[in-house]
């Protein structure tokens, strides 16, 4: 009997969640208009102590121009606190849109996993007294943030003067998107995760890496690699082109100089003779 009830009891709470969905799920209104509910690139991560950002647009498919007169929110955590997004008049004519924005307070005793954010937006035909309300819902989840891990690597770490080396990094933990700062040891700099770099001259440079997440209060790791740089084929063949040239200009120098003196030698007058 009880395993029975329970039953029962599963079917009912199951029966309801899904008319509560169908209730919640986006309607049109009198005018054709729909909300549709894009976050970012995708899904909205939240995290404690920091502001979800949210962004709608409200497109009007109809024949006529909508007045938008009120969007309100509710979020899980405080179902019974009401959320102003907007309020006011905003017209949206046939074929446009209109877009919408709300940074969520995340509180720091928020629980990890998803929430829920319930929409009410108020519309009505430009001339219509009576007007509709459009009812939504988004899920989003507040995340844990884990600790910032970061490696780096060179490739090769031996090379010659004038030849491109190859930094790659890999971060764990965190929140994306991460901002690299590269110190190559030379004076230069980079900004990219994963920069090729030359070295002019040989010697032992020491690079240092520098992550920073975008955490509500941003996490910082450093490492540092060594790269040895030798003289390489490229440079000795341009010392040696060098010396090469060097050579033949003293050789040119010391043949003029000689042909030079050859024909100054050419045009003395002959002695007097004797007697």
């Amino acid at each position: 009997m009880s395993r029975a009830l329970g039953i029962a009891k599963s079917c009912l709470i199951g029966y309801v969640l899904i008319l509560s969905m169908m209730i919640m799920v986006p309607a049109s209104v009198s005018a054709q208009w729909y909300l549709d509910v894009s976050i970012g690139s995708g899904d909205v991560t939240a995290y404690r102590g920091a502001q979800a950002e949210f962004s709608w647009d409200i497109e009007n498919e109809g024949s006529a121009s909508i007045d938008i007169t009120e969007f309100t929110a509710n979020v899980d955590w405080q179902p019974q606190s009401t959320i102003q997004v907007f309020q006011g008049t905003a017209t949206i004519a046939p074929g446009s849109y209109r877009m919408f924005y709300l940074n969520l307070s995340v509180p720091q005793q928020a629980t990890f996993g998803q929430h829920m954010l319930w929409m009410n937006i108020t519309g009505q035909e430009v001339g219509e007294t009576s007007p509709s309300i459009l009812k939504s819902w988004e899920a989003f989840e507040v995340a844990e943030i884990f600790a910032l891990g970061l490696s780096c690597t060179a490739n090769p770490n031996r090379l010659g003067a004038l030849e491109g080396v190859s930094f790659t990094s890999t971060v764990t933990g965190g929140v994306e998107p991460y901002h690299y700062s590269w110190v190559f040891g030379d004076g230069s700099t980079s900004d990219h995760e994963a920069p090729i770099h030359s070295y002019s001259w040989p010697g032992t440079y020491t690079i240092t890496l520098t992550v920073t997440d975008s955490s509500p209060t941003p996490q910082v790791q450093t490492q540092t690699l060594t790269v040895h740089v030798t003289m390489g084929i490229f440079l000795w063949s341009v010392v040696g082109g060098i010396i090469v040239v060097a050579v033949a200009i003293i050789v040119v120098v010391l043949l003029v100089m000689r042909g030079a003196s050859r024909r100054q030698n050419q045009n003395k007058s002959p002695p007097p003779p004797v007697g």
